[in-house]
């Protein structure tokens, strides 16, 4: 899906969505002409960092945890 019917399903401004992605919050796939397409699971990843977000953690924090996630292999 584009960041635009992910924007709409989640309640997120594009904006947000693309600095989230940026900061390796999200994970989309990248298509062949340079646009990202958002997934089911891109959706999942999004309330779960705007979930964290309304816990009053930090995106450093949050961004912490994904890298750690990932060195760790899980």
């Amino acid at each position: 899906m584009k960041i635009n019917e992910l924007a709409r399903l989640s309640g997120v401004n594009p904006e947000t969505i693309r600095m989230y992605r940026q900061k390796g919050l999200l994970h989309p796939a990248r298509l062949a002409n340079g646009y990202f397409d958002y997934s089911a699971y891109n959706l999942y990843e999004l309330l779960f960092v705007r979930k964290l977000r309304g816990a009053n953690l930090g995106l450093e924090s949050i961004a912490n945890f994904y890298t750690a996630e990932t060195q760790s292999g899980t």
